[in-house]
């Protein structure tokens, strides 16, 4: 994405006939902001008989609007994080054992930041691999921070946009950020989409924490993954 990014810096700074339609990621809506288009004003002059904003899920539009409220992009889809893990690690025998003697409860996916890095910290000691992999690499952090924040029921910012990183859920979601690349392999802040794949399927981790199109790089090279 970040190449996408890159060459949409370029066509865009070039001016005029560079693209009519970009493909962006919400993220980089108020860098790109200026360069295009009210959405809901093309809506209104021309209409579209296949789109209705009612058929849209409200969040997702709202997160392509500027602060001052101009719609820039429409959703093309919408994308979730999961936490992928191997079963082999899960059902080892010795593994169970081992875990439930050490925090009294059985071994299992984690459904809770404490769980988290109780498995993190169990296989980092026992099984002789790291904790876990996340996108740790610069050009994700928004959105990894992100994930601990909104966990923490955190906000960016309040309704009148004032700043709430300072909030007792920013400085938790920014502890436990910190906290979780102590998990990762050596290279943690070098993990992007792709490097955090690699840690995974190379078993250097037994958990990582991805975009759901893991499931693909799975489904498609790993056929006996477990």
């Amino acid at each position: 994405m970040e190449h996408l990014r890159e060459k949409l810096i370029a066509v865009f700074a070039g001016g005029a006939g560079g693209a009519d339609i970009a493909l962006i990621d919400e993220p980089w809506i108020g860098e790109f902001a200026s360069y295009l288009a009210d959405m809901e004003e093309l809506m209104r002059k021309y209409g579209s008989p296949a789109l209705e904003f009612d058929d849209l899920i409200s969040g997702t539009v709202n997160a392509l609007r500027t602060i001052e409220g101009k719609l820039v992009a429409f959703p093309m889809m919408t994308d979730v994080r999961i936490l992928a893990y191997r079963k082999s690690y899960f059902e080892n025998p010795d593994y169970k054992k081992k875990f439930k003697d050490a925090y009294g409860y059985g071994l299992r996916p984690p459904t809770s930041h404490e769980e988290l890095f109780h498995v993190a910290e169990f296989f980092k000691k026992n099984a002789g691999i790291n904790g876990f992999a996340d996108l740790w690499e610069k050009s994700y952090l928004e959105a990894t921070f992100g994930d601990w924040l909104y966990s923490l029921g955190g906000r960016y910012f309040d309704e009148k946009w004032k700043p709430l990183y300072n909030s007792p859920e920013g400085v938790e979601a920014l502890d436990l950020l910190k906290k979780s690349v102590s998990y990762g392999p050596a290279n943690a802040l070098e993990l992007n989409h792709e490097l955090a794949d690699v840690a995974f399927f190379s078993e250097e981790v037994p958990m990582v924490l991805q975009w759901w199109s893991v499931k693909n790089f799975i489904k498609n090279s790993m056929k006996n993954f477990t």
